[in-house]
């Protein structure tokens, strides 16, 4: 049905172009995205915000008519520059799709919208802090645990969470980011002999593996060459005492402070943002009121720095070196293919009066708004046709097939055509011309209505003649 409804449009086949399709009520909108998910291409799904990205992440296997690969890419559900650190499991799934993303074909990403706004790692620092580690693989396993914890995991005593080591005899525990179990690694001298899985509640084997896949524990290097950039990267960026600054000393002891990452761009020379790890022929859809969202979402950042950026003890990064500012965002977005589904506030109201009233009401009130709204979408087709392109009805075979060919009614002659006017913002400005209309006709109204109201009234009146004396 979806597909039947695009089959006209650019979407998804041509880069930089942008078509809307709506509204839905309901699970229509996962409907209609699992329908367009097409073999071959992976597609960027955008939410207004993380409920939505989940509920779409669990409606949309319903939906699927095969099997394909559904990846979110998690809020870190903090606030901005908050002084604590996401959630370990968090982390693990933000460092399992960054992962898997370079490699992806097809399949379905998930996002809200302020997790793009994010600064991120460089591909190469994901890519380049991973290991494979196989069975009979001969492992130093002094270095092996150095190296781990250069890259955030810690030592323990019982593995538990993401990011958790431990090491007891020949027994060495690991529960690698982006895995969905803790892995158990039976070494014979400094050889891997077996690797297992297992449950980190009971410690109970599950089944044995050839290989696993280690991600770095956290988005940004603890090694020496990451800390060094991140001190001489404070030194450019912060005028204050280092001394006096726990994230600093933290760092520069080569441990993860909370709230860490709002200091990610230090660690690197130059941030990335998700976009950057997909496809240049990603097809995006984009759902609900993003753009509100986002602008909200910056605004938020910016009022949180100016209220927690006055401590010089800890000092904060500027929004833009944290976060892809709003206008930034939507120049990307522009580069992609992106597909606009919107949800009606019409359909709102609508439910909202039926819940009220009779079902005979409901039906004309129905029926009434239908009307008005489809002449209003009627009055802005025609003025953008005129302004646009000085016809009526122009390629009106697309809808109703040969027969209409010749509907066409040219108004203006060798007219040289205004492009904004049939370009999406040439609908907004349409629209803001027509309620300007309307609101001049309503004062204009108003006025003949107070003037006939307050006109001063007219009493004819007579002269007579009086003869005689009046006692």
């Amino acid at each position: 049905m979806f597909k039947a409804l695009l089959a006209t449009t650019p979407w998804p086949g041509k880069l930089a172009t942008r078509t809307a399709l709506g509204p839905f009520y309901g699970s229509a909108e996962a409907r209609c995205i699992a329908e367009l998910a097409i073999p071959g291409q992976l597609l960027l799904v955008i939410t207004a915000d993380t409920s939505s990205a989940l509920a779409l992440e669990r409606e949309l296997p319903f939906f699927l008519d095969r099997p394909l690969e559904i990846l979110a890419f998690p809020d870190w559900e903090t606030l901005p520059y908050d002084n604590f650190s996401p959630h370990q499991d968090i982390i693990s799934e933000r460092l399992n799709t960054l992962y898997r993303l370079p490699g992806m074909n097809e399949g379905v990403l998930i996002a809200p919208i302020s997790t793009l706004m994010q600064r991120l790692a460089p591909t190469h620092y994901i890519a380049g802090s991973s290991l494979v580690l196989e069975n009979g693989q001969t492992l130093d396993i002094d270095k092996f645990r150095r190296n781990l914890e250069r890259n955030g995991y810690r030592n323990v005593d019982t593995v538990y969470e993401h990011g958790e080591f431990a090491l007891r005899g020949s027994l060495f525990d690991i529960y690698p980011m982006g895995s969905k179990l803790p892995f158990r690694i039976d070494l014979l001298d400094s050889e891997v002999d077996s690797i297992r899985t297992f449950e980190p509640e009971s410690q109970r084997t599950v089944e044995r593996v050839d290989a696993i896949r280690l991600l770095p524990a956290r988005e940004y290097p603890l090694d020496s060459t990451g800390i060094r950039r991140f001190q001489m990267n404070w030194y450019d960026n912060f005028d204050v005492d280092h001394d006096n600054c726990p994230i600093y000393a933290e760092v520069s002891a080569g441990r993860s402070p909370g709230g860490c990452e709002y200091y990610l761009p230090l660690f690197f020379e130059n941030c990335a943002t998700l976009f950057d790890y997909l496809p240049e022929d990603v097809a995006i859809i984009t759902c609900g009121e993003h753009h509100s969202a986002a602008r909200h979402f910056w605004s938020e950042a910016n009022t949180r720095f100016e209220e927690y950026g006055i401590d010089p003890r800890r000092p904060l990064l500027p929004p833009r070196r944290c976060f892809t500012p709003v206008e930034e965002l939507y120049q990307i977005l522009g580069i992609f293919i992106p597909l606009i589904t919107t949800n009606c506030v019409i359909l709102g109201r609508a439910e909202a009066f039926a819940a009220k009233n009779s079902v005979a009401h409901a039906s004309f009130d129905g029926l009434m708004m239908g009307t008005g709204f489809g002449l209003v979408l009627l009055a802005i087709g025609a003025v953008r046709e005129l302004l646009g392109s000085g016809a009526l009805f122009g390629n009106m075979q697309l809808l109703f097939g040969p027969i209409a060919t010749h509907w066409q009614i040219t108004v203006f002659h060798n007219y040289p055509g205004f492009l904004l006017a049939i370009l999406p913002p040439g609908a907004f400005l349409v629209l803001g011309l027509l309620i300007a209309l309307k609101n001049r006709i309503d004062e204009i109204v108003a006025e003949r209505i107070k003037a006939a109201n307050t006109s001063p009234v007219t009493v004819q009146s007579r002269r007579v003649r009086v003869t005689g004396v009046i006692e």
